[in-house]
């Protein structure tokens, strides 16, 4: 399911469409501020979530409230370059992004929340919420309690392999990288005899801070034994290894 919200700053009109199976659906949203993203229910699992708002010469806040319940990695775009990223959390987390105006179109913006590991799946997807996002002026004071300032990515980013966590695991680890530029990535997992196990990663990603969940079985859904494997990240040039150690 891909969501995509449009409408006209001048006429107040904001709507939300909904691509799926059975064609596009449309419904009237409220407004808050520039940009308001205000639905009955709260939008679940999607793969992409799109909002459109005007150019501005000046710094904007973008406020919005994520759960992750399967702990998907939730990326933010601006105008199609990879801007934030949103740690995990169980719980519903209000966050805002400051939107800097150096990054900002004179015309039309798009600000996009992209789950990463929903991209390429038609099932089991991981599950993940979105709600009350818009776009308005930043704080002129310290945020309200429970308000969380969320940086955007370092412009000096540099492509390579994080620290897997956890380590040792039994039944899950999640393998951090970051890309400084948009490009062909692959990201397998090797057994200590060489051997391929399970490919987490094959394909395009975009700039930035991204993750890959390794759940301890092959690519033909076998457990893989207790022991040391090794995961390798191949991004243009690069090639990096972080050690994983599975204990059953």
């Amino acid at each position: 399911m891909k969501i995509v919200a449009t409408g006209s700053l001048s006429s107040g009109t904001k709507r939300i469409i909904v691509e799926g199976d059975e064609g596009d659906v449309v419904e009237s949203l409220p407004s808050r501020g520039l940009f308001g993203y205000s639905p009955p229910a709260v939008t679940k699992n999607p793969k992409s979530v799109k909002f459109g708002f005007g150019g501005a010469s000046r710094d904007l806040a973008c406020n919005f409230s994520v759960k992750e319940i399967s702990d998907g990695e939730i990326d933010i775009f601006l105008n199609e370059q990879s801007y934030a990223y949103i740690p995990a959390s169980e719980n519903w987390t209000h966050w805002y992004l400051i939107l800097d105006r150096a990054d900002l179109r004179s015309g039309t913006n798009i600000i996009e929340f992209r789950n990463t590991f929903n991209q390429n799946r038609t099932s089991s997807f991981a599950r993940w919420q979105l709600k009350d996002v818009w776009v308005g002026e930043p704080p002129s004071a310290k945020p309200v309690a429970g308000v969380q300032l969320l940086s955007k990515l370092s412009d000096g980013l540099v492509s390579g392999l994080g620290d897997p966590f956890p380590t040792p695991f039994n039944a899950e680890v999640t393998i951090p990288f970051a890309l400084a530029e948009a490009g062909p990535v692959r990201l397998a997992v090797y057994n200590l005899m060489g051997q391929q196990v399970r490919v987490s990663a094959d394909g395009w990603l975009a700039a930035g801070a991204h993750r890959v969940r390794w759940d301890g079985r092959t690519d033909m859904g076998v457990e893989a034994a207790s022991g040391v494997y090794w995961a390798v990240l191949y991004a243009g040039e690069i090639v990096q290894t972080a050690k994983l150690a599975l204990i059953r």
